[in-house]
């Protein structure tokens, strides 16, 4: 890249002007008088190619009108030629455009052309500020494709003397001895290092200061939440026990409710029945009564009875005496009849009477004793059925009594059919919750196992990634995860890694454009263009995967590349493993895992072998519980409808108190029927015997008939004696009679008092039982209303528990869905309910009621653990970046020291060599020093005298620091060991520029010397050269350029033009 033309217009005083600069190894002189515009061109090279060093504003002329609008541009024309070439057409034109109106900013507008032919350059790219490509993109553009360093142009800077090199101090020349050479940036590198040392210094002593104070705060928040975990324990341990305590009581106090509701309908039911087996042995008393009473009445007119027929008996008595002694004579006269008159008790006409009443009366007595019989028989009937109805209500009651055992039993054990059916829906919940925590663990445990085996087979990709891996495959696109291209450096911790977090599941294809299929990164290798090859980032420790191919390590680089562009100081950058741009931060991609790093990966793998295990053995866990809650469902399916049963079993308590009622009546009727049949039975009896006498009766009737037959003779005397000894029986009957008849009575009147004895009995009994009634029935009006008042007790504390129990679900809500899942608490006394209660109850209260918890502790304490956390991570991080930078600082001075060493030996060789041709002893060394503000700098002295002189060697700028005449050395030899000092500096530079321009390069030398520095410089540097001179040469010198130029300037016209005079 040689230059071939300038062309410029609007510059100061210049007309439209145009310089050939064509040539590769053909110098340039342009002359001119001081002030002539000489400079002004140099000025126009370094404007067009962005130099840091030529001001613009100086470029406008000073005779423009201020309302007038300032339009410039300027050209400058590359020949693509000689060792710089590059890969680009034959020709390069570099254009700049000025435009300023009034009261405005200076706009500039950069354009690049090239082209193989000169008048046929195509514009290839337009720079502005603030667009797209902007200023910064042009000097890129310049240095890193065209390879034109426009600062590295100007050795002698403008506007300065020849000898700058010489009058400058120690300092000022270390200064741009190391802007030359690189040396700044590597002392920048250093001094930035001890100021980051310094820096990180005070911010490890405040970061210490800070980690004790966060740690005194973190142990102080520690305490503040010890406390408040005690006291959310306490809460919730007791507020459990509240819970369950208050739970089981209202559980315990509604089956209580129950069986007391069912107990006072049960004492209904009894008072109801006691009531009407009151009324009927009220009735039945009354009834007894009554027959007493009759009874009582009967056994005094039976004593009234006896009474009278014993007085009848004596008078009896008496007449049959009387009568005794007149048959007596009687007979005497009728001793032959007296056998047979003897067997006569009555006259004809009474024995026929009597006869005839006889038979009436048997045949009564017959129906009477059948009536009896059939009463008997009836009551024998209804004896066998009430026994029947007994057996059976026996029965009954026996298997009753049989069966609520068994009942019971399960009631005790399952409480109620609804509690079975909540534990089944509480199961079959469970038992889903299990099958879906199971399918849970069963489903991590397959990505889990994928993921192991993607590692095993050496497949480091995320679920995302594999899905645009997948879509890259079937578009036919080669595509490469991030962590197939790089990796961390083997002595990097893992920890590095996430510095990448936020674009480390980048996916890279080898395509224009590719749609994205998700929010990774998808990244163009095509359009990523390093500056220069890449294949570690030592800052972020990472490094080129190993066994790539050639292709493969190109992408790397690439990737490499691309990477390194996050951690400018321009959006987007990476920071602490997020992504910052201009709208915004982003955090990692993906979940938190290594995927950089081989050592991660295995770690990786072990932990994820430990999580399959540990999963596998919750997922035996669970299947166990599921298989107990299975169990445990069938269980209670199968008992379910027992339980059902049994409930519906109690509602038969009733019926059973009622057959009691019953089975206690058939045995009451039982008695009684045995009573009445021993009664009928008796008059049976008795009817009998009366049925005997009367059949002996009738057959001595019939008797007397036939004897009256046979007597007729002594009738009237017969008659007579019969009807005295008819009397006399008579009287002897009735006598009897009255005698049968008082014994009768006073049987009867014996029977009346046993009768009466047993109905006293039995009206004693039936009071008796009346009283036991009463007094039962008392009892159960008692008994109802103590159960009525133990309802009203335990709905009065149902109802307080269930208020509670709202007021425990309002303020803990959590606890007390929590506690719902709990098993209930079983088999536990009230009394224990109660003192757990009360005990859990207090404790609860003391501790809601307890001051100084702050309920935001835990926030605080994890706050600040994390504070401290990331603040001693800080601090620590700090320490060994301190050490770091400290042994960076130190790596960098010693890298410095080491290359300014080297340089200056180098620049001391080359000096020497030059000095020498000129008969002088040089000497080029440097020092360091520290600055009143502390900051350590160098100093470089350039130390000459003539040879063989004796005195000891003082540096070139003594003379002009002590400001005095007569010390040191000449004016001419200060330019002279300035431009060769200057030659020697051009000869250890970095860079290869193709030309080099030199203002006043020659004003300070002889003519003897001024061709000899000339020579020496196109000798070393072996280049093209511009010098700008501004003094007239004789033909000799003028000799060594191809082209010279005269820059003239007419203050007149104000007007500056450039002249040829050798071509």
């Amino acid at each position: 890249m040689i230059p071939h033309e300038l062309r410029f217009h609007g510059i100061r005083d210049y007309e439209p002007t145009s310089i050939d600069l064509s040539g590769a190894g053909e110098h340039i002189l342009i002359a001119g008088p001081n002030g002539s515009g000489k400079s002004t061109i140099t000025f126009c090279m370094g404007a067009v190619l962005y130099s840091s060093k030529v001001d613009v504003e100086g470029l406008k002329s000073r005779n423009i009108q201020e309302d007038k609008t300032w339009r410039a541009s300027i050209h400058f024309l590359f020949k693509n030629e000689g060792p710089t070439r590059i890969d680009a057409p034959l020709y390069i034109q570099f254009s700049v455009d000025f435009e300023q109106e009034p009261s405005s900013p200076i706009k500039r507008i950069y354009k690049i052309a090239d082209g193989d032919e000169i008048n046929e350059l195509t514009n290839k790219a337009t720079f502005r500020s603030g667009g797209q490509p902007n200023f910064g993109d042009y000097r890129r553009e310049l240095t890193d494709k065209y390879k034109i360093y426009p600062d590295y142009y100007y050795l002698i800077w403008y506007q300065q003397e020849v000898n700058q090199f010489a009058v400058m101090s120690p300092e000022e020349r270390f200064r741009v001895f190391s802007e030359m050479h690189g040396i700044s940036n590597i002392q920048k590198n250093w001094e930035v290092s001890l100021e980051q040392v310094k820096e990180i210094k005070s911010s490890v002593v405040e970061a210490e200061v800070s980690v004790n104070n966060d740690k005194l705060r973190m142990l102080d928040a520690e305490k503040m939440y010890e406390r408040l975990k005690a006291h959310q324990e306490s809460i919730r341990i007791n507020g459990r026990d509240v819970i369950q305590s208050l739970r089981a009581l209202t559980v315990l106090y509604k089956q209580r409710l129950n069986t007391t509701e069912g107990i006072i309908e049960d004492l209904l039911i009894q008072r109801d029945d006691l009531t009407e087996s009151l009324h009927l042995v009220d009735k039945e008393v009354a009834n007894k009564r009554g027959s007493l009473q009759t009874i009582t009445e009967e056994k005094e007119h039976y004593i009234e009875e006896i009474n009278r027929k014993a007085e009848e008996l004596e008078q009896k008595k008496e007449e049959a005496g009387s009568l005794k002694e007149s048959i007596k004579l009687l007979e005497n006269q009728l001793k032959e009849v007296e056998e047979k008159s003897k067997r006569l008790r009555y006259t004809e006409k009474e024995t026929k009477e009597y006869y005839k009443n006889r038979e009436q009366l048997l045949k009564d007595q017959t129906n009477q004793l059948n009536n009896y019989k059939d009463k008997i028989k009836n009551l024998q009937d209804e004896n066998i059925e009430i026994i029947d109805k007994r057996a059976k209500l026996q029965n009954d009651i026996d298997v009753f009594k049989e069966k609520e055992k068994g009942h019971q039993e399960l009631l005790e054990q399952y409480k109620s059919k609804h509690i079975v059916e909540e534990r089944i829906s509480f199961l079959d919940e469970t038992i889903s919750n299990h099958h879906k925590r199971i399918d849970q663990l069963k489903e991590y445990m397959k990505e889990t196992r994928d993921e192991l085996s993607a590692l095993e087979n050496n497949q480091v990709v995320s679920k995302r990634q594999q899905e645009v891996l997948n879509e890259m495959k079937q578009a036919d696109v080669r595509a490469y995860p991030l962590q197939s291209l790089i990796e961390l450096q083997d002595n990097a911790p893992v920890e590095a890694e996430h510095q990448l977090d936020a674009i480390k599941y980048t996916i890279f294809y080898d395509a224009k454009y590719v749609l994205p299929i998700n929010d990774l990164y998808h990244v163009s290798l095509m359009k990523i263009i390093p500056e220069y090859y890449i294949d570690a980032i030592p800052e972020l420790q990472l490094q080129m995967k190993k066994g790539l191919n050639k292709e493969e390590k190109t992408f790397a680089a690439k990737a490499l590349w691309w990477v390194k562009q996050f951690l400018s100081e321009e959006y987007p950058m990476i920071r602490d493993g997020k992504l910052i741009d201009s709208q915004g931060i982003r955090g990692k991609q993906e979940y938190r895992t290594y995927i950089l790093s081989e050592k991660a990966i295995q770690a990786r793998k072990a932990k994820l072998k430990k999580e399959i295990l540990e999963k596998s053995n919750q997922l035996n866990e669970w299947k166990e519980k599921n298989d107990m809650a299975i169990k445990e469902l069938q269980q209670l399916h199968s008992v379910v409808g027992k339980v059902a049963e049994a409930e519906a079993f109690q509602l038969q308590i009733h019926q059973h108190q009622r057959n009691e009622t019953k089975l206690w009546q058939y045995n009451s009727r039982l008695e009684e029927i045995k009573q009445e049949k021993e009664k009928l039975e008796q008059m049976v009896d008795e009817i009998k015997g009366k049925i005997a006498r009367i059949e002996v009766d009738l057959e001595h009737l019939e008797h007397d008939l036939e004897v009256y037959e046979q007597l007729g003779v002594q009738k009237s005397q017969f008659e007579e004696l019969y009807e005295s000894k008819k009397y006399h029986k008579k009287l002897q009957n009735s006598i009897q009679q009255l005698q049968e008849k008082t014994d009768q009575l006073e049987e009867r009147f014996r029977k009346k008092e046993d009768e009466e004895e047993k109905r006293q009995r039995q009206i004693s009994q039936g009071e008796r039982r009346i009283e036991d009634m009463i007094r039962e029935k008392n009892s159960m009006e008692i008994q109802m209303t103590r159960k009525k008042e133990e309802k009203e007790v335990l709905q009065s504390n149902i109802i307080k528990n269930e208020e509670e129990l709202l007021e425990m679900k309002e303020f803990v809500p959590k606890l007390y869905k929590e506690t719902l899942t709990l098993e209930p608490l079983k088999k536990q006394t009230e009394s224990t309910l109660k003192n757990k209660y009360l005990h859990a109850r207090r404790e609860f209260d003391f501790t809601r009621q307890e001051t100084g918890i702050n309920p935001e502790a835990g926030n605080i304490y994890h706050k600040a653990k994390e504070n401290y956390d990331e603040k001693s991570a800080e601090f620590n991080q700090l320490k060994r970046l301190l050490e770091e930078n400290q042994k960076r600082a130190e790596e960098n001075e010693q890298n410095l020291v080491t290359t300014i060493q080297m340089k200056v030996l180098r620049i001391h060789q080359l000096f020497q060599n030059y000095m020498t041709h000129f008969q002088f002893e040089c000497d080029i060394n440097f020092d360091k020093y520290e600055e009143k503000n502390g900051r350590v700098n160098f100093r470089l002295f350039i130390k000459v005298r003539k040879q063989g002189h004796r005195g000891r060697m003082e540096d070139v700028s003594l003379k002009a620091r002590a400001g005095k005449v007569g010390k040191g050395v000449s004016g001419g030899e200060e330019s002279l060991s300035s431009l060769l000092f200057a030659l020697a500096l051009l000869q250890e530079l970095d860079i290869n520029p193709s030309f080099i321009v030199l203002d006043e390069f020659d004003s300070a030398l002889d003519e003897g010397r001024k061709a000899k520095v000339f020579d020496l410089y196109a000798k070393m540097l072996d280049r093209k050269l511009i010098i700008i001179s501004p003094k007239g040469h004789e033909n000799e010198y003028l000799n060594h350029f191809q082209k010279a130029y005269i820059a003239r300037h007419d203050p007149t016209q104000l007007k500056s033009v450039l002249a040829g005079v050798r071509k």
